[in-house]
């Protein structure tokens, strides 16, 4: 059964958040890497793949599956259950009528009951539950751990083994009275803009983050090296009657980063963090041009990952701790494992191994330096 929300016995506790709704309360300090709380699943729905993938045929034999699990027990508990079930109106009741839809379409011989459970449970598996690691397999929906809100700079980790209890495990320090917040997003959505991961939020779970990151008054994700804008500018030309631009490089062994400014700012970048010189407006101008380039070749991908490919090496070669970087690094890794698979020459084998090692290891230095927190704990996901 769903286990008590006032016991303060374990450190954790369910009371009204800032946010404006339930949320998780420390009831006693944390250091980072301790183990805040674990408990068993709610409920556990085999079948993410056929989730995303709209595999109707598949997906109704997992909630079949699901719905005679205990004896219908489960199902009972999760109807039971306080977890949120979206807002009372907008979003959250267009997601809630097309999941009736769905399951009058599926079930059309069944009960009325019937269906609005499984409609119920869809909405709240799509609201609440959390992707098991590795692989996605599974959904898993928890008594507190799915009651924890999300921030973008999170004081916690939620680790989701396919069997076993969850865990919430601390990153930031907590102290007695502090809401404890967790991610909803993957590490590589963490280190997308504001205003993507904005959108990916708002899409998903229907709110606006206002977390300290998301309010900060730069992007810090969106950071440049300060050597790399007194270089000369990119030269990504893609006709032959453009001209190359004739500018000079500064000579600087900068190791600092120039982020974006606020938006009424005359000079898009701000000033180096380490130098404290400000790039030039051409630079600034030059580069963001490249950096909303790189974001509109990331979205063909994977597909067009052959015509992205120099302009985004390129691009990370010059910045490799700006957030496009790191998402960069993790498709080439991806789509090289592939490769990788249908390889049958022991040369070539060698290159692509060498080729994901060095992804890789570029994607992990960009996240470590972007989400330090999560590199520290050791936490650092896909």
């Amino acid at each position: 059964m769903e286990l008590n929300p006032e016991s303060p016995s374990c450190g954790v506790q369910v009371g009204q958040s800032p946010l404006g709704d339930e949320g998780l309360v420390a009831t006693k300090g944390f250091a980072p890497g301790e183990q805040v709380l674990e408990e068993t699943p709610l409920a556990r729905l085999h079948g993410m793949r056929a989730w995303s993938n709209k595999d109707n045929v598949e997906l109704k034999d997992r909630f079949d599956q699901f719905a005679c699990e205990s004896g219908g027990a489960t199902m009972r508990l999760l109807q039971g259950s306080s977890l949120f079930r979206g807002s009372p109106d907008g979003p959250g009741e267009v997601r809630r009528a097309a999941h009736r839809a769905w399951a009058c379409d599926t079930w059309p011989e069944a009960s009325e009951e019937h269906r609005t459970s499984m409609a119920d449970v869809m909405t709240l598996v799509s609201y609440n539950s959390y992707c098991s690691t590795p692989g996605n397999a599974f959904q898993l929906l928890y008594p507190r751990i799915s009651k924890a809100n999300h921030s973008c700079n999170a004081n916690v980790t939620t680790v989701v083994p396919e069997d076993g209890p969850g865990r919430l495990v601390c990153i930031l320090p907590l102290n007695t009275g502090d809401e404890i917040s967790t991610s909803y997003l993957s590490d590589s959505d963490l280190i997308r803009p504001v205003a993507q991961r904005q959108r990916v939020l708002q899409e998903g779970w229907e709110f606006v983050c206002r977390c300290a990151r998301c309010q900060a008054p730069r992007d810090d994700v969106r950071r440049f090296a300060c050597q790399a804008l007194k270089d000369k500018l990119p030269q990504w030309r893609d006709t032959e009657d453009e001209e190359p631009q004739d500018q000079e490089a500064v000579a600087s062994d900068c190791t600092g980063s120039c982020f974006v400014a606020p938006s009424d700012q005359a000079n898009p970048l701000l000033p180096c963090d380490c130098c404290a010189q400000a790039p030039t407006q051409a630079a600034a101008e030059a580069w963001l041009a490249r950096e909303q380039e790189g974001e509109s070749l990331l979205e063909t991908l994977p597909e067009g990952i052959y015509a992205a490919w120099a302009k985004l090496e390129e691009f990370s070669a010059a910045h490799p701790l700006h957030g496009l970087t790191g998402r960069w690094k993790q498709h080439l890794a991806l789509h090289t494992e592939e490769e990788l698979k249908r390889c049958d020459d022991a040369e070539e084998e060698q290159e692509l191994r060498d080729l994901i090692a060095e992804a890789n290891a570029a994607r992990s230095r960009c996240l470590a330096a972007l989400l330090p927190q999560r590199g520290a704990g050791e936490v650092l996901g896909p």
